[in-house]
């Protein structure tokens, strides 16, 4: 089984630090570095979804108000 997280975060160092944490046990890192392209790929259901609050092109937290995470 896929183990899927999706990193929506700015900052590439971040996106840096979380997979060589992450990849070594085996989890799959998608990462995306805008609120849009995000929630594009947030479509295919990961796992686990890491959102930085603060991005260039919106809020996370406006992200998950349009419920575009919540699964049906």
């Amino acid at each position: 089984m896929d183990k899927n997280i999706l990193v929506i975060d700015d900052d590439e160092s971040i996106i840096w630090v979380i997979k060589k944490a992450l990849e070594p046990l085996g989890y799959k890192i998608l990462a995306r570095t805008k609120l849009a392209s995000g929630l594009k790929a947030a479509q295919d259901k990961p796992h686990i979804i890491l959102l930085d609050l603060i991005l260039p092109d919106g809020d996370g937290l406006e992200g998950l108000r349009e419920n575009t995470f919540r699964q049906p």
